[in-house]
């Protein structure tokens, strides 16, 4: 069977969330992400694939993920300059995530 780019599953290519763990207690203990750093990463895929995901997402106000830094991004050879180009996907607890130092979300 021959699959079209437009049938294909795209994975995240990097995906930060808060998630419950029940190896602590009191159970379920959730924790936060911040300051975090992606740089120099580089996406070739075949025409018409489109650009993977980034996926950024908290859980609660509480448990947030935020200061996500992200650095020279390329995909295809282009270099990605804004958050449409990143594919990127936040939600209500997601605080500032960066590319090349300007503020994405």
């Amino acid at each position: 069977m021959i699959y079209e780019p437009e049938d294909c599953f795209l994975p995240p290519l990097l995906r930060i969330d808060v998630n419950d763990t029940y190896y602590e207690k009191p159970y379920p203990r959730r924790g936060y992400n911040h300051d975090i750093y992606a740089r120099d990463i580089y996406v070739i895929a075949e025409e018409g694939l489109g650009m993977p995901p980034v996926e950024i997402y908290g859980i609660s106000k509480e448990h947030t993920s935020w200061n996500i830094y992200l650095e020279n991004f390329f995909f295809n050879g282009k270099r990605i300059t804004d958050a449409k180009g990143l594919n990127l996907k936040v939600n209500e607890f997601t605080g500032p995530v960066y590319l090349d130092g300007k503020q994405i979300n």
